[in-house]
């Protein structure tokens, strides 16, 4: 009896797979592929959440410092100093992909999409601890997104009603705590 189970369970794997169903194995990523979601997954952490609308397709190396504060002028300063600044901070092996490879901008946001998922999901589940001395409730971040808006201690937290004073962060954030 195992054995006939054993074959009829082969002969439906292989079936599934050669019909692109459940059983079917999925293409291995690239290097290319890899590198390209590894510096999204870093960009997402360090640089930004989101992928700006017209971040892509980028053609050449644009010639801006990302850091110049009249980016924020217009909009088409902004993607073009976001651009730059994606250029920057990819590896320079990916640098000519990124202006000649097609599926560039597929696979990078797509990355980004499971990475921000990931970094929110890790936030939430760590919520509690965050707001500990705060002395928030814990069902608070669980519950009902009405609650929250009512909750007197996170509007104080969001600066409202405008006689809240903010909470005192840890002097740990800062080179000088003395300073704060």
């Amino acid at each position: 009896m195992t054995k006939r189970y054993n074959a009829l369970a082969s002969h439906g794997e292989a079936q599934r797979s050669k019909k692109g169903g459940p059983g079917r194995k999925s293409k291995a990523p690239t290097t290319l592929e890899q590198g390209i979601s590894d510096a999204a997954k870093k960009y997402c952490l360090f640089h930004h959440l989101w992928v700006l609308p017209l971040l892509f397709p980028i053609k050449a190396r644009p010639d801006v410092d990302p850091r110049d504060l009249s980016r924020w002028q217009s909009s088409e300063g902004q993607t073009i100093a976001e651009q730059a600044e994606l250029y920057q901070m990819l590896p320079s092996e990916l640098h000519k992909s990124l202006t000649t490879f097609p599926e560039f901008s597929r696979i990078f946001s797509k990355a980004m999409t499971e990475e921000r998922a990931n970094i929110v999901k890790n936030i939430k589940d760590v919520s509690v601890d965050l707001f500990s001395e705060l002395d928030i409730k814990a069902t608070l971040f669980s519950g009902d997104k009405a609650l929250k808006a009512l909750d007197p201690t996170l509007l104080g937290l969001l600066k409202k009603p405008s006689d809240s004073q903010y909470t005192q962060l840890s002097p740990i954030l800062f080179a000088h705590p003395t300073e704060i």
